[in-house]
């Protein structure tokens, strides 16, 4: 499987072909947009509100990368597996301030 996905990589043609096909079905299931939520949320709320969410990509292109980048799953099934992680009560959650301390960063 490591030649395989080797030799994905260093054919150019192969490597567009693949993203192409990643991005393509990341459009069909809808696994990409930005989701909002109230700003005014804090602590238990506002990650409870994050775990009844559907968490997708930023872009095609952001789902077409992380397809290649994890290339055992398709966009889809990425998406779903981290959802299912988010949406776990039992995932561990932090909540960090930016560098620039703006917004929060929150890990699950």
């Amino acid at each position: 499987m490591a030649a395989k996905i080797e030799a994905g990589l260093v054919d150019r043609e192969n490597l567009k072909k693949e993203i192409s096909q990643s991005r393509e079905i990341a459009e069909k299931a809808d696994n990409y947009g930005i989701t909002a939520i109230d700003s005014d949320l804090e602590g238990a709320v506002l990650i409870d509100k994050i775990r009844k969410l559907r968490i997708r990509f930023g872009s095609p292109f952001s789902a077409a990368y992380h397809a290649a980048k994890h290339w055992a799953h398709e966009p889809e099934a990425y998406v779903n597996n981290a959802n299912n992680h988010i949406g776990s009560v039992d995932s561990i959650c932090e909540i960090h301030p930016t560098q620039e301390g703006d917004a929060l960063d929150i890990s699950f």
